[in-house]
C-alpha cells in the first residue's frame, strides 16, 4: 500500500517505520524540529526492553496535498491536533484515512469530514518516548493492548481486513472491530486516569502503587467515567470491562497494580504518559464535559486531575 503518516511523533514514527520495513511504500508528513531531525537521522526507533536500534530512511513532507492517490493516511497527532488537520483531510484523495487518535468524545466530527465510506479508527498498542531524535518504545503483548482497528458501523469490511493484514505483518497484535466509536471512548476513560496518576506521581510506578490515596482516586475516575459514558449512549468495550467499572474497589485496586507492575508499563505506558501532558488535560477536559452533561459528579476525576496539576507544577 501507499501510505502517508500524518504526524512523526512517537506514534506516527513507530507505525510508519515499521509499515516500511513491512514492504508499504510510506511517507511520513512532519514539521518543525522534528522535520529536520528526521531529515538528518530519519526514523531512528529503539526497542525499549532490548535496546535494538532500527534506522529507517523515507521520504518526508510537509502537507497534504489534495491530489496524492494515498491509498491509507494514517492520522497520528495528538487528540487537541486533530481538528486542525480535518480540511486537509476532507481535500484529499486518500482512499481510506485512519484516525490513530486518543478521543474520549464523538469522533463523528472525524467522519463527517472523510466520509464514513473512508473513515477508520484504532487504538494504539504501543507507546514510548523520544529521547532526541531516537523513539523508544514498546509494543505490548496482545493479551493485554493489541492494536485495535475499526469501523464506524457494526461490521469489519474488506477494507478494514486489508489495513489489519498490513499492520499484522509490521509486527502489531491487531484486533478488527466494528463500532470504534464506543472502544475509543471506553480507551480514554481507563488510560486518561492512569496517565493523570502517573503525573502525580512523578512517573514513579512503585509509588502509584504503594499510594492508597491515588489508587483510590484512580480507580473512581474510571468508574466515574464509565458511568457518564453509559449514560451519553457508550455500549462499553470490551465487555468485561463495563463489568470492572461496577467491581469492588479493592479488587481494581489489585488489577492496576498489576498492571503498573508490567514491563509495558514501564518501557511504554509511563513514558508515553510523561511525555503526552497537553494531550491528557484535553481528554480530561473532554472527559468532564461529558459527565456534565450527564449531571454527573466527577469528584475523584477533578482530585486527581489538581494532583496532577500540583506535580507538574
Amino acid at each position: 500500500m501507499r501510505i502517508l503518516v500524518y504526524g512523526a511523533g512517537v506514534v506516527g514514527s513507530l507505525y510508519g517505520g515499521r509499515l516500511a520495513g513491512a514492504g508499504h511504500e510510506v511517507t511520513l508528513l512532519a514539521r518543525g524540529r522534528r522535520l529536520a531531525e528526521l531529515r538528518e537521522h530519519g526514523v531512528l526507533l529503539e526497542e525499549a526492553r532490548t535496546g535494538a536500534r532500527t534506522e529507517v530512511r523515507l521520504p518526508i513532507v510537509e502537507r497534504l496535498r489534495p491530489e496524492d492517490p494515498w491509498d491509507l493516511v494514517v492520522v497520528a497527532v495528538p487528540r487537541q491536533a486533530a481538528p486542525e488537520v480535518l480540511p486537509a483531510l476532507a481535500a484529499s484523495a486518500a482512499q481510506s484515512v485512519l484516525f490513530l487518535v486518543t478521543t474520549a468524545d464523538s469522533p463523528q466530527p472525524w467522519i463527517e469530514a472523510v466520509g464514513g465510506e473512508r473513515f477508520l479508527a484504532g487504538i494504539p498498542g504501543a507507546g514510548g518516548e523520544r529521547r532526541g531524535p531516537v523513539v523508544r518504545y514498546g509494543i505490548a503483548p496482545a493479551l493485554i493492548l493489541p492494536t485495535v482497528l475499526g469501523e464506524p458501523g457494526p461490521r469489519v469490511g474488506p477494507r478494514l481486513r486489508q489495513v489489519a493484514a498490513a499492520f499484522r505483518k509490521a509486527g502489531f497484535p491487531v484486533a478488527a472491530r466494528g463500532d470504534i466509536a464506543d472502544w475509543l471512548r471506553t480507551n480514554a476513560a481507563i488510560m486518561t486516569p492512569l496517565a493523570q496518576a502517573i503525573h502525580a506521581a512523578g512517573g514513579d510506578l512503585g509509588l502509584l502503587a504503594r499510594s492508597g490515596p491515588l489508587l483510590d482516586l484512580l480507580v473512581g475516575s474510571v468508574r466515574e467515567n464509565i458511568a457518564a459514558l453509559e449514560m451519553d449512549g457508550v455500549r462499553i468495550r470490551p465487555l468485561h470491562v463495563a463489568s470492572l467499572g461496577h467491581a469492588p474497589a479493592p479488587l481494581l485496586r489489585a488489577l492496576v497494580r498489576r498492571a503498573l507492575d508490567s514491563p509495558h508499563a514501564r518501557d511504554a505506558m509511563a513514558p508515553h504518559a510523561l511525555a503526552s501532558r497537553g494531550e491528557v488535560q484535553a481528554l480530561a477536559a473532554d472527559l468532564r464535559v461529558v459527565a456534565e452533561a450527564c449531571w454527573l459528579l466527577a469528584e475523584s476525576g477533578e482530585q486527581l486531575g489538581e494532583a496532577a496539576g500540583a506535580r507538574e507544577s
